[in-house]
């Protein structure tokens, strides 16, 4: 019997001091996030309050704070829930990150910094975001704040976003294998391709490559489109391909005859009439850039047309966003797609392979400075650095982006559920991976 008593006695103080220690841990933790990345409302006796109390409170209260914190039912003011959003993600990255040790610690260290500092991404206009990033043959995913306001579960690799104008990038693409494949050539005339029904005299002269690197001189939307506009905003969902048949038609494409730069998805959505032409007698363009790019670069969960639905996401006003409905744009915006298969389609194209063809620089944007416009994508071109390789886009309640170094093996991904820029984080990202622009060129 005194053998029992001394053995439960025992497991009693084991348990007890598994309790403090997790106690401890927690209160640790939760000291270490909140000099790290929160600033807590001070008064002029500089004590730190929280929910009504003072930090020494909290910790001595019987519950351990990490429990309490992440498992209140009790309404939260919002300086605790963005907190405890930013814990529990932080928390979700140690336990989950698919190469978790200290290399992954680190970088993740180093990018909050990039966050907070750098980008200054507002919480509150983009409750959460996903950043994917390749260097060599590593691959790290690295999840910010929520997929929802209020809740505590963050985006991961297969949630689904709009990708908006990135989608430009994989109709370059498609139209590279249909030139591979003897279809087509970037400098004959867009008429070669169309019907003589759609044949527009003015545009005897524009060639495919006007069209992939916007120097058609169409508008960025057609004229008139917001007179479709449906009462909740949808632009593309009452504008089908005869509508954007009858402006390509009307359009005269020589009053623009300096050929200039001018960013315009228009020009991408009517590439569809070439789509529709040349693939009329085989696959449609949604089976075709499956059986193309989709299939061999394991990107199982995009699509353009009908899919799972898009994660939430949220406008400037800060109001959930309807997903976009199209009846045409498809190839200029319509593309939906996770951080999954975008890594995948970063590492395709990281490599030299039927995806080069469409980073070469083609002519200056004369926007910013030493950036040109190649087939679908933009590149960042600097004497002393290597190009960088990029493209973002947008839609009312996502934001996307990507940007690469093919010399370096080293590119980024980012998806968040708001349409506010991510102040260049991308870029950001890149010249850290890069050592400040010092690394040298990577050997297979």
């Amino acid at each position: 019997m005194a053998a029992k008593t001394a053995t439960c006695k025992t497991m009693a103080t084991q348990i007890a001091n598994w309790l403090r220690l997790r106690a401890a841990f927690s209160n640790f933790l939760f000291w270490f996030m909140t000099l790290k990345f929160l600033d807590f409302l001070k008064t002029n006796t500089k004590t730190a309050y929280f929910d009504g109390r003072t930090i020494n409170e909290i910790f001595n209260a019987p519950r351990p704070f990490l429990t309490r914190f992440l498992t209140s039912s009790y309404p939260l003011p919002p300086i605790a829930l963005s907190m405890r959003q930013l814990l529990f993600t932080h928390l979700l990255f140690v336990f989950t990150c698919p190469n978790y040790g200290q290399d992954s610690l680190q970088l993740r260290q180093q990018i909050d910094k990039l966050v907070r500092f750098e980008a200054e991404i507002d919480v509150e206009k983009t409750p959460g975001f996903i950043i994917g990033i390749i260097d060599g043959d590593y691959t790290f995913i690295l999840p910010y704040g929520t997929l929802l306001k209020d809740s505590l579960l963050p985006p991961d690799e297969h949630t689904f976003f709009e990708i908006g104008d990135l989608t430009q990038v994989f109709t370059a693409s498609i139209l590279c294998q249909l030139a591979n494949e003897g279809k087509l050539d970037f400098n004959k005339s867009v008429n070669t391709y169309l019907p003589d029904s759609l044949k527009n005299q003015s545009a005897e002269n524009v060639t495919v490559m006007d069209f992939l690197t916007h120097r058609t001189g169409l508008p960025r939307l057609p004229f008139g489109i917001g007179q479709h506009a449906r009462d909740d905003g949808q632009l593309f969902s009452n504008y089908p391909l005869p509508y954007l048949s009858d402006y390509f038609l009307d359009f005269d494409f020589s009053s623009k005859k300096d050929r200039k730069y001018s960013y315009s998805p228009t020009a991408y959505a009517m590439l569809d009439f070439i789509f529709y032409q040349i693939l009329s007698r085989g696959k449609m363009l949604d089976e075709y850039i499956k059986l193309k790019i989709f299939e061999p670069n394991d990107m199982p969960e995009s699509y353009w047309g009908v899919g799972p639905a898009p994660t939430v996401g949220y406008d400037k006003a800060g109001h959930p966003a309807e997903p976009r409905v199209f009846k045409s744009f498809l190839p200029a915006l319509g593309m939906k797609s996770t951080l999954h298969d975008l890594l995948n389609f970063l590492k395709a194209n990281l490599n030299d392979n039927i995806f080069t063809q469409a980073h070469q620089p083609q002519i200056p944007t004369g926007i910013h400075k030493n950036t040109w416009a190649a087939m679908g994508w933009h590149v960042i071109c600097h004497r002393k650095r290597p190009n960088i390789i990029t493209h973002t886009g947008t839609s009312a309640g996502h934001r996307s982006a990507i940007a690469f170094v093919k010399e370096t093996k080293t590119g980024v991904v980012i998806l968040s559920n708001s349409p506010f820029g991510l102040n260049g984080l991308e870029f950001s990202i890149l010249r850290m991976l890069n050592d400040d622009w010092k690394r040298e060129k990577r050997r297979d």
